[in-house]
Protein backbone atom coordinates (compact mmCIF):
# COMPACT_ATOMS: atom_id res chain seq x y z
CA UNK A 1 0.00 0.00 0.00
CA UNK A 2 2.78 2.35 0.50
CA UNK A 3 3.45 1.97 -3.05
CA UNK A 4 0.56 3.41 -3.80
CA UNK A 5 1.06 6.38 -1.76
CA UNK A 6 -1.69 5.78 0.50
CA UNK A 7 -0.80 7.30 3.89
CA UNK A 8 0.38 5.49 6.67
CA UNK A 9 -2.40 6.14 8.79
CA UNK A 10 -5.22 5.13 6.37
CA UNK A 11 -3.35 2.00 5.65
CA UNK A 12 -2.98 0.91 9.28
CA UNK A 13 -6.63 1.45 9.82
CA UNK A 14 -8.03 -0.66 6.80
CA UNK A 15 -5.61 -3.66 7.81
CA UNK A 16 -6.15 -2.97 11.64
CA UNK A 17 -2.60 -2.32 12.67
CA UNK A 18 -1.74 0.55 15.15
CA UNK A 19 1.10 2.52 13.21
CA UNK A 20 3.39 2.65 16.37
CA UNK A 21 2.79 -1.21 15.41
CA UNK A 22 4.07 -0.68 11.48
CA UNK A 23 6.95 2.19 12.68
CA UNK A 24 8.70 -0.50 14.88
CA UNK A 25 8.24 -2.92 12.58
CA UNK A 26 9.56 -1.23 9.89
CA UNK A 27 12.67 -0.41 12.02
CA UNK A 28 13.16 -3.76 13.23
CA UNK A 29 16.13 -6.03 11.93
CA UNK A 30 15.36 -9.24 9.78
CA UNK A 31 15.02 -12.34 11.89
CA UNK A 32 17.55 -14.97 11.84
CA UNK A 33 14.42 -17.16 10.21
CA UNK A 34 14.28 -14.20 7.34
CA UNK A 35 18.65 -14.15 7.24
CA UNK A 36 18.46 -17.68 6.91
CA UNK A 37 15.97 -18.30 4.41
CA UNK A 38 17.53 -15.33 2.56
CA UNK A 39 20.94 -17.01 2.36
CA UNK A 40 19.61 -20.53 1.29
CA UNK A 41 17.47 -19.02 -1.90
CA UNK A 42 21.03 -17.38 -2.78
CA UNK A 43 22.31 -21.16 -2.58
CA UNK A 44 19.26 -23.09 -4.09
CA UNK A 45 19.46 -20.55 -7.24
CA UNK A 46 23.13 -21.31 -7.38
CA UNK A 47 22.57 -25.25 -7.44
CA UNK A 48 19.97 -24.96 -9.46
CA UNK A 49 21.87 -22.85 -12.16
CA UNK A 50 24.78 -25.53 -11.69
CA UNK A 51 22.33 -28.45 -12.75
CA UNK A 52 21.60 -26.53 -15.49
CA UNK A 53 17.82 -26.10 -14.44
CA UNK A 54 16.63 -29.48 -14.33
CA UNK A 55 17.01 -30.20 -10.16
CA UNK A 56 13.89 -30.07 -8.57
CA UNK A 57 13.53 -30.02 -4.58
CA UNK A 58 14.83 -33.40 -4.04
CA UNK A 59 18.12 -32.99 -5.54
CA UNK A 60 18.39 -29.80 -4.83
CA UNK A 61 18.28 -30.76 -1.36
CA UNK A 62 20.15 -33.59 -1.49
CA UNK A 63 23.27 -31.18 -2.94
CA UNK A 64 23.07 -29.02 -0.04
CA UNK A 65 22.33 -31.96 2.48
CA UNK A 66 25.15 -34.03 0.92
CA UNK A 67 27.42 -31.92 -1.43
CA UNK A 68 27.68 -28.96 0.56
CA UNK A 69 27.12 -30.33 4.51
CA UNK A 70 24.37 -27.83 4.89
CA UNK A 71 21.17 -29.39 7.27
CA UNK A 72 18.33 -28.07 5.87
CA UNK A 73 14.50 -29.59 5.41
CA UNK A 74 13.31 -31.09 2.19
CA UNK A 75 10.22 -28.67 3.05
CA UNK A 76 11.91 -25.80 3.37
CA UNK A 77 13.54 -26.27 0.18
CA UNK A 78 10.45 -26.73 -2.03
CA UNK A 79 8.89 -23.65 -0.35
CA UNK A 80 12.00 -21.77 -0.93
CA UNK A 81 12.10 -22.75 -4.43
CA UNK A 82 8.32 -21.94 -5.18
CA UNK A 83 8.92 -18.42 -3.56
CA UNK A 84 12.19 -18.02 -5.75
CA UNK A 85 9.75 -19.46 -9.00
CA UNK A 86 12.17 -21.96 -9.47
CA UNK A 87 11.35 -26.16 -10.80
CA UNK A 88 12.85 -28.59 -11.85
CA UNK A 89 12.71 -30.58 -15.81
CA UNK A 90 9.61 -32.60 -15.93
CA UNK A 91 8.94 -34.87 -18.30
CA UNK A 92 6.87 -34.10 -20.99
CA UNK A 93 3.04 -34.00 -20.27
CA UNK A 94 1.18 -34.68 -23.26
CA UNK A 95 -0.38 -37.59 -22.89
CA UNK A 96 1.80 -40.56 -25.26
CA UNK A 97 0.05 -43.90 -26.29
CA UNK A 98 1.89 -46.75 -25.10
CA UNK A 99 4.11 -48.64 -27.39
CA UNK A 100 4.52 -52.16 -27.64
CA UNK A 101 7.83 -53.45 -25.03
CA UNK A 102 9.27 -54.23 -28.89
CA UNK A 103 9.58 -51.53 -31.09
CA UNK A 104 10.13 -52.22 -35.04
CA UNK A 105 13.42 -49.99 -35.06
CA UNK A 106 14.83 -53.35 -32.86
CA UNK A 107 13.18 -55.98 -34.97
CA UNK A 108 13.86 -54.37 -37.97
CA UNK A 109 16.29 -56.85 -40.13
CA UNK A 110 18.93 -53.63 -40.98
CA UNK A 111 19.21 -52.89 -37.13
CA UNK A 112 20.02 -56.20 -36.46
CA UNK A 113 22.67 -56.69 -39.66
CA UNK A 114 24.15 -53.01 -37.88
CA UNK A 115 24.25 -54.52 -34.41
CA UNK A 116 26.20 -57.88 -35.65
CA UNK A 117 28.74 -56.17 -37.83
CA UNK A 118 29.43 -54.26 -34.57
CA UNK A 119 30.34 -57.24 -32.56
CA UNK A 120 26.61 -56.55 -30.84
CA UNK A 121 23.76 -58.92 -29.94
CA UNK A 122 19.91 -57.21 -30.30
CA UNK A 123 18.44 -57.83 -26.64
CA UNK A 124 14.64 -58.76 -27.51
CA UNK A 125 13.37 -59.73 -24.26
CA UNK A 126 10.13 -60.86 -23.72
CA UNK A 127 6.90 -58.71 -23.39
CA UNK A 128 6.28 -57.45 -20.37
CA UNK A 129 9.98 -58.43 -18.88
CA UNK A 130 10.09 -55.35 -16.42
CA UNK A 131 14.13 -55.80 -16.02
CA UNK A 132 14.97 -55.80 -19.95
CA UNK A 133 16.19 -52.67 -20.64
CA UNK A 134 14.71 -50.38 -17.24
CA UNK A 135 17.58 -48.70 -16.61
CA UNK A 136 18.93 -47.75 -20.53
CA UNK A 137 14.79 -46.39 -21.28
CA UNK A 138 15.06 -44.41 -17.92
CA UNK A 139 18.30 -43.10 -18.78
CA UNK A 140 17.17 -42.19 -22.40
CA UNK A 141 14.33 -40.69 -20.92
CA UNK A 142 16.28 -38.48 -18.31
CA UNK A 143 18.73 -37.14 -21.46
CA UNK A 144 15.61 -36.75 -23.68
CA UNK A 145 14.22 -33.99 -20.80
CA UNK A 146 17.01 -32.49 -19.39
CA UNK A 147 18.88 -31.77 -22.67
CA UNK A 148 17.82 -33.14 -26.08
CA UNK A 149 13.84 -31.35 -25.38
CA UNK A 150 15.64 -28.15 -24.10
CA UNK A 151 17.70 -27.45 -27.17
CA UNK A 152 18.29 -27.27 -30.88
CA UNK A 153 21.74 -27.76 -32.68
CA UNK A 154 22.61 -26.54 -35.92
CA UNK A 155 24.89 -29.35 -37.13
CA UNK A 156 25.89 -33.00 -35.72
CA UNK A 157 28.84 -31.56 -34.78
CA UNK A 158 27.23 -29.46 -32.15
CA UNK A 159 25.06 -32.09 -31.19
CA UNK A 160 28.10 -34.65 -30.30
CA UNK A 161 29.22 -31.85 -28.14
CA UNK A 162 26.44 -31.33 -26.20
CA UNK A 163 25.78 -35.07 -25.86
CA UNK A 164 29.66 -35.67 -24.61
CA UNK A 165 29.38 -32.42 -22.18
CA UNK A 166 26.01 -33.82 -21.02
CA UNK A 167 26.97 -37.57 -20.22
CA UNK A 168 30.88 -36.98 -19.22
CA UNK A 169 30.39 -33.36 -17.59
CA UNK A 170 27.10 -33.55 -16.02
CA UNK A 171 25.27 -37.01 -16.14
CA UNK A 172 28.26 -38.66 -14.44
CA UNK A 173 30.34 -35.91 -12.37
CA UNK A 174 27.39 -33.81 -11.29
CA UNK A 175 23.79 -35.20 -11.55
CA UNK A 176 22.29 -37.20 -8.37
CA UNK A 177 21.19 -39.99 -9.15
CA UNK A 178 18.27 -40.82 -7.03
CA UNK A 179 19.09 -44.95 -7.57
CA UNK A 180 22.55 -44.18 -6.62
CA UNK A 181 21.04 -42.93 -2.70
CA UNK A 182 21.55 -39.34 -4.61
CA UNK A 183 25.30 -39.23 -5.28
CA UNK A 184 26.74 -38.56 -8.60
CA UNK A 185 28.26 -41.83 -10.43
CA UNK A 186 31.82 -40.81 -10.21
CA UNK A 187 31.14 -40.57 -5.95
CA UNK A 188 29.57 -43.36 -5.75
CA UNK A 189 32.29 -45.27 -7.93
CA UNK A 190 34.54 -43.58 -5.31
CA UNK A 191 32.64 -44.96 -2.42
CA UNK A 192 32.87 -48.77 -3.80
CA UNK A 193 36.10 -48.77 -4.96
CA UNK A 194 38.29 -50.87 -2.81
CA UNK A 195 41.56 -49.52 -1.97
Amino acid sequence: MAAEHIPVQVACRVLDVSTSGYYAWQSRPPSARAIRHAWLTDLIVEVHQRSRGTYGALRVHAELRLGRGILVGHNAVALLMRRASLAGATGRPEWRHAKPDQGVQFASWAFTQRAKNSGLMPSMGSVGDCYDNAMVEAFWSWMQVELLDRHRWRTRVELANALFDYLEIFHNRTRRHSRLGMLTPLEFEHAFTVA
